[in-house]
């Protein structure tokens, strides 16, 4: 199926936002601050638009703000796992689907455009549930060596 079919893109808005605030705020390369509105809900999928970041994937578990520099992709039914959607599209390599040398871009008409495999639901929250155990293994490791390298 296509993504459209099961998630509804966004383009970011322009941010003003600092080093203060507890709501990230998520531009092509990742969360480049934070502010104290968000514009995007919980558990949303942010792909990089512009800039030599652009198809990079980023997934938030709380409300944040997607920058102009960002496009949001939000699941619109029952049948996709968010966080599966994420690994999907983050295997998916999007940076090889970016148009122009000079000010590299991927735009909603693109993204729109590929096929997504989906499967069934049952299946997708087993490989979720796996992901999230491996994902907080390699957080608490990051997290103890970057305390070790201080």
């Amino acid at each position: 199926m296509k993504l459209k079919d099961v998630s509804k893109l966004k383009n970011g808005k322009k941010a003003n936002y600092s080093n203060i605030g507890n709501i990230p705020v998520y531009g092509a390369n990742g969360i480049i601050g934070y502010t104290d509105k968000p514009n995007s809900p919980k558990n949303a999928i942010i792909i990089g638009r512009v800039g030599a970041n652009a198809g990079s994937v980023f997934y938030s578990f709380k409300e944040h703000w997607v920058s102009d520099n960002a496009i949001s992709v939000l699941p619109i039914n029952d049948r996709v796992n968010p966080y599966y959607l994420y690994y999907a599209l983050f295997k998916l390599d999007l940076n090889r689907l970016v148009e122009g040398s000079a000010q590299p871009l991927i735009n909603q008409t693109i993204l729109n455009s590929f096929d997504i495999s989906i499967p069934d639901i049952v299946f997708q929250d087993k490989v979720v549930e796996k992901i999230l155990i491996l994902d907080k293994k390699i957080s608490l490791n990051k997290h103890i060596n970057d305390n070790l390298a201080a």
